[in-house]
């Protein structure tokens, strides 16, 4: 099973069930879900897009997380996530220690 990146074919498709004339098929109460549905959505993205801008702020900002940035494959939200989740690395007495169960 493979899904599209692209939300572009799916905003297409839920506007052509809320336009009157392609959607008049469905039920009012059908149409308010859809309406509903696409409303969430909206809303879930510009939620992540305001998370994601944060999260890169702080990779800028932050001296640790902008130098795990560097890093090929490391992005703004894992560089964030790995100094959330690790603190200062300077309280590790070796980079190995870092790594294991007990921190």
């Amino acid at each position: 099973m493979s899904y599209r990146k692209d939300a572009a074919p799916l905003a297409v498709c839920l506007a052509s069930l809320l336009d009157a004339d392609v959607g008049s098929s469905l039920t009012p109460r059908m149409r308010a879900l859809v309406a509903a549905v696409r409303e969430r959505w909206q809303f879930l993205d510009q939620r992540i897009a305001a998370l994601d801008s944060e999260f890169a702020e702080q990779a800028r900002t932050n001296e640790q997380a902008r130098r795990l940035t560097t890093i090929p494959g490391i992005g703004a939200l894992n560089a964030t996530a790995l100094v959330a989740a690790i603190g200062d690395v300077n309280t590790f007495s070796r980079g190995r220690v870092a790594s294991t169960d007990e921190v």
